[in-house]
């Protein structure tokens, strides 16, 4: 059998052979980055928060005839946390154990953070915390 029946010699050759121009990376002016922080911060722009109420709102452009929102449909309840600063918690767990966290949201019927929010004292009190 030959050592080299799928041509990868050849490829290796081929590719080597490619001028490839040297790559510099972007400079990132950190002066100009927190000027542009301070005139959001001062505007009420926060990254992912709700604009505060005293914003006005934006012009939307009219939707075809028939077609609503889903939050016109269902407007949801205020939110307890509206305005506050979030950040979004990724876990990898086995698929089980992702299949049963769904599966008990779904029949608590909450909010995964809510329901991770009730659980934080029961955890606190069975590990001693």
């Amino acid at each position: 059998m030959n050592k080299d029946s799928f041509g990868f010699r050849d490829a290796v050759e081929e590719a080597s052979s490619l001028d490839v121009p040297s790559v510099t990376p972007k400079t990132v002016d950190r002066e100009r980055t927190r000027q542009g922080r301070a005139v959001a911060a001062e505007a009420g722009f926060h990254r992912r928060t709700a604009l505060s109420s005293d914003t006005k709102p934006v012009q939307v452009k009219k939707r075809a005839v028939g077609r609503i929102r889903i939050t016109e449909a269902a407007p949801r309840k205020s939110a307890r946390y509206q305005g506050e600063a979030r950040v979004q918690l990724n876990i990898q767990s086995p698929i089980q154990v992702a299949e049963q966290w769904r599966q008990l949201v779904d029949e608590i019927g909450i909010n995964q953070w809510e329901l991770i929010e009730k659980s934080i004292p029961l955890l606190k009190k069975v590990y001693g915390k």
